[in-house]
């Protein structure tokens, strides 16, 4: 049974009484993670790959991390687990890293559904390398990448397919092993941002069989920084973008141009020690408690889509049920704008967001860009029913005032 109010006593930013729920954006980080950043600044702040005591402790504690997020991901191997800046930094290393296999002719299909870290990497490498970018379009009415469009784009010129598991506007969860099945039977390689999905569900790469997998840390509890999975038969064959002289066999450090962060990428390790329950780093485990944190999520999406949906002039964006869907929930409001929207929200303290959320092609592509976006509310384990009404009781104000 999930315990919210004991989840809740994890985060200090909770103790000042506003309601967060931009959690798409940015989650809240516990406070054992700020901890073991302190910890690791103020004991073992140097450089790794030297032989004294301090350089060698510093280096097990990133290897405990990465071990951990390993474990999380049910990667085969620590060394394909890639800490970047952001993830929009690792797409970018990626891009850069596969072009020598991209030729002139090449076909790369990125989903329209996508923020555009997963979009600007293979459009630019397209450019670079004579290929052709093609958009697989989410379908209009149910809000969903239908696997039949995708199927009607591959064509024997196919070398990619970018896509996420959960699009940050939409919510909506995407059929990732049905995509990476039918990639791999033509020999397609696939990435997937899983941004939006890692806070609400577990992840196992070796199931869903992708080349590479990508997750901002700073939107499941922890730091700014970024993590790859990237499967070890293909990193070794990629092209190094740090240092030439860096082996092969170096796998992670081949990708990381200029380092990471140690004290966050160590800092983050325990992230996995809180969705384990504190117990010993399994992905059953941790599975386990991301289902208990789904289905606490889902209550609280019902209400606040039970509310909109009785709402005339509120258009949802996005399925209007909690089938196959994480808590990011997004509308628009006629004769209102979405910023018009937040400002009343602003004023009790409730943490919403407006506007495109770089998710441009989408926006776009449903009519609501030159609108200025929608509206977004993205919830989190952490939010409470008492959160969902005040939020909802600020939205009846919202409407009411526009009526007036």
């Amino acid at each position: 049974m999930f315990d919210v109010a004991q989840a809740r006593k994890r985060f200090p930013a909770l103790n000042s009484g506003a309601i967060f729920m931009d959690n798409a954006g940015g989650s809240l980080i516990l406070q054992s993670v700020a901890d073991e950043i302190r910890d690791y600044l103020l004991t073992d702040n140097v450089q790794h790959g030297a032989s004294y005591r301090h350089s060698q402790q510093g280096a097990k504690r990133l290897a405990d991390s990465t071990e951990k997020f390993r474990r999380m991901f049910n990667a085969r191997f620590a060394d394909e687990m890639i800490f970047g800046p952001s993830a929009t930094q690792l797409l970018k290393n990626l891009s850069i890293a596969l072009a020598p296999m991209i030729q002139p002719g090449d076909e790369l299909i990125v989903s329209n559904t996508e923020h555009e870290a997963n979009v600007g990497p293979w459009a630019a490498l397209a450019e670079q390398c004579g290929a052709t970018l093609r958009f697989w379009k989410v379908h209009r009415e149910t809000f969903r990448l239908e696997i039949d469009d995708l199927f009607d784009l591959i064509t024997p010129k196919t070398r990619l397919i970018a896509f996420c598991q959960v699009s940050n506007i939409l919510g909506a969860i995407n059929p990732v092993r049905a995509v990476t099945q039918l990639a791999r039977e033509r020999n397609i390689l696939t990435v997937v941002d899983g941004v939006a999905y890692a806070p609400h569900g577990a992840v196992d790469v070796q199931a869903l069989d992708c080349d590479a997998y990508v997750v901002s840390l700073y939107k499941v509890f922890g730091p700014h920084i970024g993590l790859m999975y990237g499967r070890r038969e293909l990193m070794q064959t990629l092209r190094n973008v740090n240092h030439a002289h860096i082996p092969t066999e170096h796998a992670p450090y081949r990708f990381q141009p200029g380092g990471i962060c140690y004290e966050l990428a160590v800092g983050a390790g325990r992230l996995v020690d809180y969705l384990s329950g504190d117990a010993e780093t399994s992905w059953s485990a941790i599975s386990q408690r991301l289902q208990a944190f789904a289905a606490h999520e889902n209550k609280l999406t019902n209400m606040l889509l039970d509310y909109l949906k009785q709402q005339t002039r509120v258009r949802i964006v996005g399925p209007g049920d909690t089938r196959n869907r994480v808590g990011t929930v997004s509308f628009t409001v006629k004769g209102m704008t979405p910023e018009q929207v937040c400002l009343v929200t602003d004023q009790h303290d409730i943490g919403i967001r407006h506007g495109h959320f770089h998710s441009v092609q989408l926006l776009r592509e449903l009519g609501v860009f030159d609108q200025g976006g929608v509206v977004r509310v993205s919830l989190a384990h952490y939010n409470s029913s008492e959160e969902i009404q005040r939020l909802l009781n600020a939205l009846d104000q919202a409407l009411t005032n526009a009526q007036k």
